[in-house]
Protein backbone atom coordinates (compact mmCIF):
# COMPACT_ATOMS: atom_id res chain seq x y z
CA UNK A 1 0.00 0.00 0.00
CA UNK A 2 1.75 3.22 -0.88
CA UNK A 3 1.45 6.55 0.86
CA UNK A 4 0.20 8.00 -2.70
CA UNK A 5 -2.61 5.97 -2.82
CA UNK A 6 -3.43 6.52 1.18
CA UNK A 7 -3.60 10.35 0.90
CA UNK A 8 -5.35 9.96 -2.37
CA UNK A 9 -8.04 8.31 -0.61
CA UNK A 10 -7.64 10.84 2.66
CA UNK A 11 -7.95 13.92 0.31
CA UNK A 12 -11.05 12.29 -1.50
CA UNK A 13 -12.73 11.65 1.93
CA UNK A 14 -12.02 15.16 3.35
CA UNK A 15 -13.74 16.67 0.29
CA UNK A 16 -16.68 14.35 1.01
CA UNK A 17 -19.70 16.34 2.43
CA UNK A 18 -20.67 13.79 4.90
CA UNK A 19 -17.15 12.50 5.70
CA UNK A 20 -15.38 15.69 6.03
CA UNK A 21 -16.60 16.44 9.87
CA UNK A 22 -15.40 12.99 10.94
CA UNK A 23 -11.96 12.17 12.18
CA UNK A 24 -11.27 9.99 9.26
CA UNK A 25 -7.73 9.17 10.12
CA UNK A 26 -9.07 7.47 13.03
CA UNK A 27 -11.54 5.54 11.32
CA UNK A 28 -9.93 4.35 8.26
CA UNK A 29 -7.53 1.04 8.05
CA UNK A 30 -5.08 0.33 5.13
CA UNK A 31 -4.71 -3.48 4.01
CA UNK A 32 -0.28 -3.28 3.80
CA UNK A 33 -0.97 -4.89 0.29
CA UNK A 34 -3.00 -3.71 -3.03
CA UNK A 35 -4.55 -5.08 -4.88
CA UNK A 36 -7.72 -4.41 -2.14
CA UNK A 37 -10.82 -5.66 -4.10
CA UNK A 38 -13.05 -3.39 -4.86
CA UNK A 39 -15.81 -5.92 -6.20
CA UNK A 40 -16.17 -8.81 -7.59
CA UNK A 41 -18.47 -11.23 -9.49
CA UNK A 42 -19.24 -14.64 -10.73
CA UNK A 43 -19.93 -15.05 -14.24
CA UNK A 44 -20.26 -18.29 -16.37
CA UNK A 45 -17.31 -20.25 -14.40
CA UNK A 46 -14.89 -17.44 -14.00
CA UNK A 47 -14.81 -14.75 -11.36
CA UNK A 48 -14.18 -11.77 -11.96
CA UNK A 49 -12.15 -9.53 -9.13
CA UNK A 50 -12.29 -5.60 -10.25
CA UNK A 51 -9.09 -4.32 -8.01
CA UNK A 52 -8.26 -0.78 -6.78
CA UNK A 53 -4.92 -0.95 -8.97
CA UNK A 54 -4.24 0.67 -11.70
CA UNK A 55 -2.16 1.47 -14.28
CA UNK A 56 -2.01 3.75 -17.89
CA UNK A 57 -5.71 5.00 -16.37
CA UNK A 58 -7.09 1.57 -16.22
CA UNK A 59 -8.80 -0.60 -13.29
CA UNK A 60 -7.21 -3.98 -13.16
CA UNK A 61 -9.39 -6.91 -13.23
CA UNK A 62 -8.28 -10.28 -11.69
CA UNK A 63 -10.12 -13.52 -13.84
CA UNK A 64 -9.88 -16.49 -11.62
CA UNK A 65 -11.33 -19.95 -13.55
CA UNK A 66 -13.49 -21.48 -11.01
CA UNK A 67 -13.04 -25.26 -12.47
CA UNK A 68 -8.91 -25.07 -12.11
CA UNK A 69 -9.29 -22.94 -9.17
CA UNK A 70 -6.16 -20.51 -10.47
CA UNK A 71 -5.48 -17.26 -11.71
CA UNK A 72 -6.57 -17.32 -15.69
CA UNK A 73 -5.10 -13.14 -16.26
CA UNK A 74 -5.10 -10.18 -15.00
CA UNK A 75 -6.76 -7.63 -17.30
CA UNK A 76 -6.60 -4.00 -17.62
CA UNK A 77 -9.90 -2.14 -18.43
CA UNK A 78 -11.17 1.76 -18.76
CA UNK A 79 -12.24 2.39 -15.38
CA UNK A 80 -16.25 3.07 -15.06
CA UNK A 81 -16.63 5.53 -12.37
CA UNK A 82 -14.76 9.01 -12.73
CA UNK A 83 -13.75 9.41 -8.75
CA UNK A 84 -11.13 7.08 -8.02
CA UNK A 85 -12.74 5.99 -4.44
CA UNK A 86 -16.18 5.34 -4.68
CA UNK A 87 -18.66 4.38 -1.59
CA UNK A 88 -20.80 2.86 -3.04
CA UNK A 89 -21.16 -1.07 -3.39
CA UNK A 90 -23.76 -0.56 -7.09
CA UNK A 91 -21.57 -1.72 -10.21
CA UNK A 92 -22.04 0.62 -13.21
CA UNK A 93 -20.16 -2.23 -15.12
CA UNK A 94 -21.07 -5.55 -16.68
CA UNK A 95 -19.44 -8.28 -18.66
CA UNK A 96 -20.75 -10.69 -20.83
CA UNK A 97 -19.92 -12.40 -23.95
CA UNK A 98 -16.33 -11.54 -23.42
CA UNK A 99 -17.17 -7.81 -23.48
CA UNK A 100 -17.09 -5.16 -20.91
CA UNK A 101 -20.00 -2.86 -20.63
CA UNK A 102 -19.21 0.10 -18.60
CA UNK A 103 -21.29 3.31 -18.11
CA UNK A 104 -19.83 7.00 -17.63
CA UNK A 105 -21.57 9.92 -16.36
CA UNK A 106 -21.42 12.36 -18.90
CA UNK A 107 -21.29 15.65 -16.64
CA UNK A 108 -21.81 18.39 -19.82
CA UNK A 109 -24.16 16.86 -21.27
CA UNK A 110 -25.99 15.36 -18.01
CA UNK A 111 -26.46 12.06 -19.72
CA UNK A 112 -24.86 8.39 -19.19
CA UNK A 113 -22.75 7.33 -22.11
CA UNK A 114 -22.82 3.20 -22.61
CA UNK A 115 -19.13 2.07 -23.88
CA UNK A 116 -17.90 -1.50 -24.60
CA UNK A 117 -14.55 -2.85 -24.74
CA UNK A 118 -13.87 -7.02 -25.76
CA UNK A 119 -11.97 -8.86 -23.59
CA UNK A 120 -8.96 -10.61 -25.53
Amino acid sequence: MTESFKEEVMDWMKMHPQLKDIAIDTKIAFPEYIPALRSFFVKEDKIYSYTYHRKDNLSEFILIDTNKNEIVKKLYLPTAERNFVQLSVNRIFTIKDNRYYYLLDNYEEETWELHMVEIK
